[in-house]
């Protein structure tokens, strides 16, 4: 059976409760379940796998998130040491050409973005007045 893009496995007597496949084989592979907010990730981003070698167990949400950002950064050619995507602009730079968003801590806009950003809303805000 299928539950959205993830293959999902039924329980004998349950009532219809499933889990789905992917947590299943890493708790086989594991050899125990998963701890309390663990989260699979599947490494070649096939959501069918029946392979553990393709699967990652994160410790937590926040951990399996960086990877996808990581990864995000390798498939444009960077390296997630040294370079980051710009949320506004989309491109990729210097980890060194950037500031941090106080208002959302997982944005990150690079320095040409925030300049610009700050002199629309000083242009704006001079036609106002």
């Amino acid at each position: 059976m299928k539950l959205g893009n993830y293959a999902v496995v039924y329980h004998k007597g349950g009532k219809g409760k499933s889990t789905r496949a992917h947590r299943v084989i890493a708790e086989l592979a594991l050899g125990k379940p998963l701890p309390q907010g663990a989260v699979v990730h599947h490494h070649f981003g096939d959501t069918n796998t029946k392979y553990p070698r393709q699967l990652v167990i994160c410790q937590d949400q926040a951990y399996h998130m960086l990877i996808h950002a990581r990864t995000r950064i390798y498939r444009v050619g960077g390296n997630p040491y040294i370079n980051r995507i710009c949320s506004t602009c989309k491109l990729l730079k210097l980890v060194t050409d950037f500031y941090k968003v106080l208002s959302d801590k997982h944005r990150y806009e690079c320095l040409t973005c925030v300049k610009e950003r700050a002199m629309l809303w000083r242009m704006k805000k001079k036609k106002k007045n």
